[in-house]
């Protein structure tokens, strides 16, 4: 995933949200500076699945084009060498 976006203050908003049996789906709006100091508003919709009075599943959807074109992709991990066993 990427970075965190903000330095400073975020905020956000839910704009509606609809339950029907074991989903809740919420439109939410999120105001944010990058540490570069660029703006980042997106809207997100989230749908979650709710079973046994827990939370089973969060599927959420924003503007990918907007976090690839605002939001720096993270530094690649080193790669760690695996070494093998050998059995004794």
């Amino acid at each position: 995933m990427y970075p965190e976006p903000a330095r400073g203050r975020r905020e956000g908003s839910a704009d509606l949200i609809l339950a029907d049996e074991d989903r809740v789906v919420v439109q939410t709006r999120g105001h944010a500076t990058t540490k570069r100091g660029d703006r980042y508003d997106n809207t997100y919709c989230l749908i979650f699945r709710v079973a046994g009075g827990r939370l089973t599943e969060v599927v959420e959807h924003c503007d990918t084009a907007l976090v690839e074109r605002v939001l720096d992709r993270p530094p690649k991990r080193p790669q760690i060498a695996r070494v093998a066993s050998h059995p004794q």
